[in-house]
């Protein structure tokens, strides 16, 4: 479906598909159609069934507008439908936007070795974005000839764009997509990446990276980051998890390394509240970013977990103090218990000098 004009009301309680595309046959990919496009004027769009971009094809869309979107609200589920087609794409302006059911990347198309598509994709300018439901990036494909590829991003806000709010509300999830194997395992897509302008991330539900690629030939993949930010985020609130991508299997056990949790390299975050979880490294030259620039010092009341083995095993710094005080004390009682063994064969020894003395 495609508006170029002026539609006050548009609900789908349906399906709307985007047209399919390329051949399978011949291997040739070319470009999917969106679900709903929009380079007009929308006041107000409900999704309760399923928008879907076109199938088989190159980087399809499930919805994507480069016009005006008032409010736009998905109970149900947009999928980018083909190769590494995403869920949402924005280039144009949207108001407000809620989302309670499930936006999701497609997953890479296995002739190309793609990557994952994105979840959410903005160029353009959103002033709020509301998450009870799940924002998922697609997992990237496996391929023969190809180096692995990355999953896609749960979020990406990118250029000049800008997302003025993101709310990501108890009980929603934004994740990466899983990383694609081939000759080298592909990493893990982040949560949420930011190139562009974020005033205000808040979260009190789940921001995590994708899990890293399985490698039958070596090492697994590098799991993705939860926040990855080069670009502007004023205020980070965490009262939720945010955590690192889990590192992909590999052979004979060796696992990939896992995702860090946030990851400010060349960008700025303002200030960080945090009241919740925070699991994986949190890449820094200072307190929190590398190579970037932190503006005041982080409120920190929960728990930052700073090795990628530890936050794997969801272990904060206070447990790991726990676990070696109790191994000091499991240390000094077996001494104990040694040194209790001794007395009888001292004793046995103190005895039989006497007697040797004695004769």
């Amino acid at each position: 479906m495609a508006n170029a004009g002026t539609i006050t009301r548009l609900t789908n309680d349906g399906a709307i598909d985007g047209g399919p595309s390329g051949d399978l046959v011949t291997q040739e990919i070319r470009r999917g159609g969106a679900g709903v496009s929009n380079t007009g004027s929308i006041n107000e769009l409900t999704n309760r069934g399923a928008i879907i971009g076109g199938a088989n094809g190159s980087s399809a869309v499930g919805l994507s507008n480069a016009g005006t979107i008032t409010t736009l609200t998905n109970d149900g589920a947009i999928d980018g439908g083909g190769s590494a087609g995403g869920g949402v794409s924005n280039t144009g302006s949207i108001k407000s936007f809620t989302n309670r059911g499930k936006i999701a990347g497609a997953a890479g198309q296995f002739f190309g070795g793609g990557v994952g598509g994105t979840g959410l994709f903005d160029a353009g300018k959103i002033d709020t974005l509301s998450n009870a439901g799940a924002i998922v990036g697609g997992n990237a494909a496996d391929s023969r000839n190809k180096n692995g590829s990355s999953g896609g991003a749960g979020i990406i806000v990118i250029g000049v764009a800008t997302i003025k709010t993101i709310n990501n509300e108890k009980g929603g999830t934004i994740v990466g997509g899983k990383g694609g194997d081939s000759g080298t395992a592909g990493s893990g897509g982040a949560g949420v990446l930011n190139e562009g302008l974020t005033p205000i991330l808040s979260n009190d539900g789940v921001i995590q990276g994708g899990e890293g690629a399985t490698h039958r030939a070596g090492t697994g993949g590098t799991g993705g980051v939860g926040i990855r930010n080069s670009g502007t985020i004023t205020l980070l609130e965490n009262t939720g998890v945010i955590q690192g991508g889990k590192g992909g299997p590999g052979r004979l056990r060796t696992v990939g390394p896992a995702g860090a949790a946030i990851d400010n390299t060349g960008g700025s975050i303002g200030k960080i509240d945090n009241s919740g979880r925070i699991i994986g490294d949190v890449v820094s030259d200072q307190t929190l970013v590398i190579n970037g620039s932190l503006q005041s010092t982080p409120v920190n009341s929960g728990r930052i977990v700073a090795d990628a083995v530890a936050a794997n095993s969801d272990f904060s710094d206070r447990d790991a103090r726990q676990l070696h005080r109790r191994r000091d004390h499991d240390r000094q009682w077996r001494s104990h218990l040694r040194e209790r063994k001794d007395v009888p064969r001292r004793l046995h020894l103190r005895q039989r000098r006497r007697r040797d003395g004695d004769q």
